[in-house]
């Protein structure tokens, strides 16, 4: 692909052109995957981005690095208001699914009878349900498209509904 060097030359000089603007921290760069889950990071958390022939190797301030797959990316987005939710499917056991929502939110791993609870950006609870052993499918069709938040047991993951 010879389309590869360029990219990643201008993949390079965005991070570093918009990194030295004002809110620098708020900004970053937000990779999703083919599966709907979103991989964000500020501009100052990031050392280098690069960009092989089967893969986008993140490179990050603190030594970590996070290569994803070509064929497992959707869509990287430069330059964007990050959420400060670091991991959009939450710690330990719980899962939620999609990320990016059409009409049903899958929440499995939370214990029987727990409380999941959807936000607008704004705080506003929209809707609620109770997790039971197995998966728990709450209908989100009602809800306007937007970003909002899901809790479950004192965990938070950031959904965007289509």
């Amino acid at each position: 692909m010879k389309f590869r060097p360029v990219f990643a030359s201008l993949l390079m000089a965005a991070v570093t052109t918009i990194g030295m603007t004002a809110n620098a921290e708020e900004l970053g760069v937000a990779i999703i995957g083919a599966d709907g889950i979103i991989s964000e990071l500020t501009f100052p958390e990031i050392n280098k981005i690069a960009v092989g022939d089967n893969q986008v190797t993140v490179y990050t301030v603190s030594g970590n690095e996070t290569s994803i797959e070509m064929s497992d990316i959707e869509k990287i987005n430069i330059g964007v208001q990050v959420s400060g939710i670091k991991d959009l499917v939450s710690d330990g056991s719980i899962a939620v699914w999609p990320t990016v929502v059409s009409d049903v939110l899958h929440v499995s791993g939370a214990a029987e009878g727990a409380e999941v609870a959807v936000y607008s950006l704004s705080g506003n609870l929209v809707k609620r349900g109770k997790s039971s052993e197995d998966v728990l499918n709450l209908d989100l069709s009602d809800l306007q498209s937007g970003a909002y938040v899901v809790n479950v047991s004192g965990k938070s993951v950031k959904i965007i509904k289509k």
